[in-house]
């Protein structure tokens, strides 16, 4: 979770700028459209930016979890890795763990070194070595990973057009499956990631499912007179 709790703010922030911007008109950042505002095209331009740093930044901050600094620089690298070719979050996670991982090993194998070598082992042989043997491992697992990824795009967005209640159904299941959790987030970015490409209802089941999870649990505290302590705990979504 140390991915995703970084990764969040990144994601919001990029979604509402992109959200802003369609208000103007679907098409108000596309030069060519009729619709065209200079402002709205800042906006999702803005947006979009932040958005492509989702994958790095998941899989970075995975990596720090596990194998602290010398995890962040790799995850940032596979994270780039996955993200250039097309693996959405899935490559990301895998990139974290893989960076992080890779890191443990490598600082197991070099703790023989002598002490006076130790700043050489971080600003060289850990990177170097890191982007080596996680960067090639990346790239190699990235055909399948992104094969994967898209169709599970692909799944999700073609109920947007085809059977918009079972969309529904399937994104609240991911919801309420862990109440914030990594499958809860799966949705939401999946979500995010298809609003930013378009995809409008994919993202408008999220937020409404999330309000009625909250509502779900607000109403028997406000029923009761005395809240029970297990009902103050609401997890963080």
């Amino acid at each position: 979770m140390n991915g995703v709790s970084h990764m969040l703010p990144v994601v919001v922030a990029g979604g509402v700028m992109v959200a802003i911007s369609f208000m103007f008109g679907i098409n108000s950042a596309d030069p060519k459209s009729a619709e065209y505002n200079e402002f709205a095209f800042y906006l999702k331009s803005i947006g979009g930016i932040a958005m492509n740093l989702m994958v790095p930044i998941l899989s970075a901050y995975i990596a720090e979890a596990i194998a602290k600094r010398p995890g962040l620089i790799i995850g940032f690298i596979t994270g780039m890795i996955a993200f250039t070719n097309g693996t959405g979050f899935l490559g990301g996670i895998v990139g974290g763990f893989l960076a992080g991982y890779v890191m443990l090993g490598l600082s197991h194998l070099l703790k023989g070194l002598p002490k006076q070598l130790d700043g050489l082992k971080s600003i060289f042989l850990f990177p170097v070595l890191g982007i080596f043997i996680a960067g090639l491992s990346m790239w190699l697992l990235s055909t399948p990973m992104e094969t994967i990824n898209k169709g599970m795009m692909d799944f999700l967005a073609g109920f947007q057009d085809s059977n918009p209640i079972l969309l529904g159904l399937i994104v609240g299941a991911m919801c309420a499956f862990d109440m914030g959790g990594p499958v809860n987030k799966a949705a939401y970015v999946t979500g995010t990631a298809l609003l930013a490409q378009g995809n409008y209802f994919s993202w408008q089941e999220y937020p409404q499912h999330v309000s009625r999870l909250h509502s779900r649990q607000d109403l028997p505290c406000c029923l009761q007179e005395k809240p029970t302590q297990q009902m103050r705990e609401v997890p963080a979504m």
